[in-house]
Formats: structure tokens, C-alpha cells, sequence
């Protein structure tokens, strides 16, 4: 028992209040130890990223071809009459950035005269190459045809009539119910950036007799579509 109190006198208990401190104390540094266990493996775990990113543009090529409004067939003194050719030039030309092939289809329609008759029975189309524009409008009645026929209507040059639905006369637009692409025989071709000129030439058929009576005073109007298409992957 006197050890005791001697052992309370020289090392006495802390007063309550100073051990809830240590308490305090001693939980606050557990705390801030947990924490500081938790911040360095937040920082062990962490890996520094970076993205970058890139691009490219793609531009499509055009396909453009160009070709008069209107044209110009230079007719004779009092119109035509049988017999007669008259000329125009066509001109083409790709505006565009990619190699193409056309085709020429005609479609015509006519105007009766007094007598009934229908001039496109009386007319033949035909198309011809390496004719400059000036050239082709110098051309009458009494000219030597240009030598290069590529094309026209009737196929057989010696027949008449035009068509009176659109009909292909130089090479095959493939249009329509069908659907084939690539080159089709008589298909013209121009790369980017170049043209042509194509000799158009009406003739009106001559008869041996009278026949041709029902024909005066009547008229007819011709009407080209100029159908192309890429040539690249598309053979």
C-alpha cells in the first residue's frame, strides 16, 4: 500500500482532461497517417495520358460538259428545198476536273404545211469529225461532205427519215431501262480540259416525181442530248 502511494507521488496519474487529449491526439495522427497513406497511393496509381488527333481531306472530281444552247444551221436563200444540205457545227468541251465519255441522241418533231407533209420523213442526219467550227458553217449544198462520218440518222447513209423518239447517233448513252456502263461503240472521249467540234449535216431527200409537193412550207425542229459519263473505273 505505501508503494503505491509513493509510486502515485513520484509518477502521479494524469489529470483526466490531459489524457483525453493524448487520446485526441493519437487519433488525429492515425487520421492524418490513413490519409497520408491514401495520398501516396493516389499518386503511385496515376499515369500522365495525352491525345493528339488528325485529318485529311478528300475532294471529288466533276464532270462537266459543255455544249451550245442553240444551233445554227445555215439554210439557203428561200429555205430549203430538195436536195439541199445544210450545216452547223456543235461544240463540246469538258469543264470538268475528270476524264469523260459523251454520246449524241436526236429526237425531232415536225410542223405540217399545207400540203400535209411531215419534213422528217425527207431529212437524214449526219455527224462529222475534224471539222474546225468555221469550216463546218462554210459548208453548203455544193460542198464535198467532210471525209470523217461518225455518226448519224439513219445508220445507213442512204436512207431518210429522222427519229421521233430519242435515238442514239453517235455511240450509246446506255440510259434509261438500261443500265450498262463503261464504253459502248462510237462513244466519244475527252480528257479533262479539252474539246471538239462536231459538222452536223441535214440533207433533205430529192424524188424523182412530184412527190415532194406535200413538203413545201413545212418545217421541222431537231433536238440533241449530250449524255456523258466518267471514264476512270469505268471501263
Amino acid at each position: 500500500m505505501m508503494d503505491e502511494v509513493l509510486e502515485e507521488m513520484i509518477d502521479p496519474a494524469p489529470p483526466r482532461e490531459e489524457v483525453l487529449r493524448r487520446r485526441r491526439l493519437w487519433t488525429t495522427g492515425a487520421i492524418l497517417g490513413m490519409a497520408a497513406l491514401g495520398a501516396t497511393s493516389l499518386t503511385t496509381a496515376a499515369v500522365f495520358t495525352d491525345r493528339d488527333t488528325t485529318e485529311g481531306g478528300i475532294t471529288t472530281g466533276t464532270l462537266v460538259l459543255e455544249t451550245a444552247e442553240t444551233l445554227e444551221f445555215t439554210l439557203p436563200e428561200g429555205n430549203l428545198a430538195p436536195g439541199d444540205t445544210t450545216y452547223a457545227p456543235m461544240q463540246l468541251a469538258n469543264g470538268g476536273s475528270l476524264a469523260l465519255r459523251y454520246a449524241l441522241s436526236l429526237v425531232s418533231e415536225a410542223e405540217p404545211g399545207p400540203g400535209g407533209g411531215d419534213l422528217r420523213d425527207r431529212l437524214r442526219l449526219d455527224v462529222y469529225q475534224g471539222v474546225t467550227p468555221e469550216a463546218c458553217r462554210a459548208l453548203d449544198t455544193g460542198s464535198t461532205p467532210p471525209a470523217d462520218r461518225v455518226g448519224g440518222w439513219p445508220r445507213d447513209a442512204a436512207t431518210f427519215g429522222l427519229p421521233t423518239t430519242l435515238t442514239p447517233v453517235v455511240g450509246d448513252p446506255s440510259r434509261g431501262d438500261d443500265p450498262t456502263e463503261g464504253a459502248e461503240p462510237g462513244d466519244r472521249t475527252l480528257i479533262a480540259g479539252q474539246g471538239e467540234t462536231l459538222c452536223l449535216a441535214l440533207t433533205m431527200q430529192k424524188a424523182d416525181d412530184d412527190s415532194d409537193n406535200p413538203f413545201q412550207g413545212t418545217s421541222a425542229t431537231v433536238r440533241f442530248q449530250v449524255d456523258s459519263e466518267q471514264t476512270v473505273n469505268n471501263s
